[in-house]
């Protein structure tokens, strides 16, 4: 994973697909996003951003045209 921007106690962190979306999503907001590269793997990243910080808010951000 890649996080674009620094995650700030209290305040949502992104987790998406991609890098451009990251960067979109920091740029829009001004808060962290994390880009997972695949959507198979916002799961295992979003678990590990858990383990570092039980208290962390994510916000699972789906490509369009991805859903099923």
């Amino acid at each position: 994973s890649f996080t674009v921007g620094t995650p700030v106690p209290d305040a949502p962190v992104y987790v998406c697909e991609g890098v451009g979306t990251a960067w979109a999503i920091w740029q829009a907001t001004g808060n962290a996003a994390v880009a997972c590269f695949g959507w198979g793997n916002v799961g295992t990243v979003a678990r590990a951003i858990h383990q570092r910080d039980n208290a962390a808010r994510l916000v699972l951000v789906p490509d369009v045209g991805k859903e099923q």
